[in-house]
């Protein structure tokens, strides 16, 4: 990318798009670790993109390598206008990588933006997708509250109190732990 930083963000997304459709796991995830080392111009293409590109991705490595980066972290805060409806839409998709997306997209703005919109969505979308019971689902919603635990702590607290029977066991449980201990599940010692 050093030598690349002259791309607009609008070359920028299509090179991005050329990777996500290419035919190797391994081209599809470098769009997503590319958002990594974009610059602060490059990075100002239209959320929109993301509609085609979640269309052409398959399983949790590939979802989640372009959707947790320092593009979500920044871009999502900075232009939240264009991606509520975008993460409101993906939550309710028939593509069970748009519904994880919808909820993996958001663990890195709740994390380090404090922001109540945000914080509804995300609640929401966790709301709206508790019901499932595939691993896609139930990790990106225990990853999403965990990740929320920081800036919404009581909140969280509050939320999983509400809907435990609502929420699959694991987000219940890992949560709950790490609300407790500041970490995901038990270290193993030795």
């Amino acid at each position: 990318m050093r030598a690349h930083k002259d791309l607009t963000s609008n070359e920028f997304a299509q090179l991005l798009g050329a990777l996500v459709h290419g035919e190797s796991a391994t081209e599809k995830m470098m769009a997503g670790l590319l958002l990594d080392y974009a610059t602060l111009t490059q990075r100002k293409f239209k959320p929109q993109f993301f509609e085609d590109w979640l269309s052409q991705l398959v399983g949790w490595a590939e979802i989640d390598t372009l959707c947790t980066n320092q593009y979500t972290r920044t871009e999502i805060p900075a232009q939240w206008p264009a991606w509520a409806p975008l993460l409101t839409k993906f939550s309710k998709s028939t593509h069970i990588g748009k519904r994880r997306a919808s909820l993996v997209l958001l663990c890195a703005p709740v994390r380090y933006t404090q922001d109540a919109d945000m914080a509804e969505m995300a609640f929401n979308n966790i709301r709206r997708l508790s019901g499932e019971r595939d691993v896609l689902i139930t990790k990106a919603i225990s990853w999403l509250l965990r990740s929320m635990i920081k800036l919404y702590r009581r909140e969280v607290s509050t939320f999983v109190k509400e809907n435990e029977s609502l929420l699959p066991p694991i987000a219940v449980r890992e949560t709950r732990t790490k609300l407790l201990t500041g970490i995901k599940g038990k270290r193993k010692s030795g």
